[in-house]
């Protein structure tokens, strides 16, 4: 899912579902700075492309497929995200109200919306997640894990690409939304 909006989007509704169960329940006063730090930490998972800017811009060649092979690893690993959640709920627990452990748990919530919505998304089989990083790098996707219910087919236009993946992230939204 190559679109930092919707990923911000499905992390969002992860917050708006989680905030008021009992674990969660976080009464927040700033909630502008929280709504920016969650969309900073539902877009996190996609720093590994960093290497891969840098080096574009040492050549000064902008190869958008240069970084595929790259992309999707440890960044988008449950290992990752736990440690990633520990260190973002401590942030949050110094800046706002309410206990490590909400903060942590949300975190890891909102962080892990990416990884599965890029296990969701993804639509070319050698391009899944590395979920089991570091102890596998097999890439799984939902088109790798079950492929007999995608069949093989010419890919579609870039409008209908588009629309289809705008379609299936505010499906995911709602469904999410309508759970809680």
């Amino acid at each position: 899912m190559p679109m930092f909006v919707a990923h911000a989007a499905v992390g969002l509704t992860v917050y708006e579902s989680l905030r008021h169960l009992p674990v969660v329940s976080l009464e927040i006063s700033e909630s502008w700075k929280v709504v920016l730090f969650l969309v900073l930490v539902a877009n996190t998972p996609d720093i590994d492309i960093i290497p891969w800017l840098r080096e574009c811009r040492r050549t000064q060649s902008f190869d958008p497929l240069a970084f595929k092979p790259h992309h999707r690893e440890w960044t988008h690993s449950l290992v990752f995200a736990g440690g990633f959640a520990v260190a973002g709920g401590l942030l949050a627990t110094l800046w706002w109200s309410g206990s490590f452990v909400q903060w942590t748990l949300l975190v890891f919530a909102v962080y892990s919306s990416h990884i599965l919505a890029d296990f969701l998304l993804t639509t070319k089989v050698e391009c899944g997640v590395q979920i089991f990083w570091p102890f596998s790098k097999t890439r799984h996707s939902l088109l790798r894990t079950f492929p007999s219910w995608f069949p093989r087919r010419k890919p579609d236009s870039l409008s209908r690409s588009f629309l289809r993946e705008v379609w299936l992230i505010l499906s995911m939204c709602i469904l999410v939304w309508l759970i809680w």
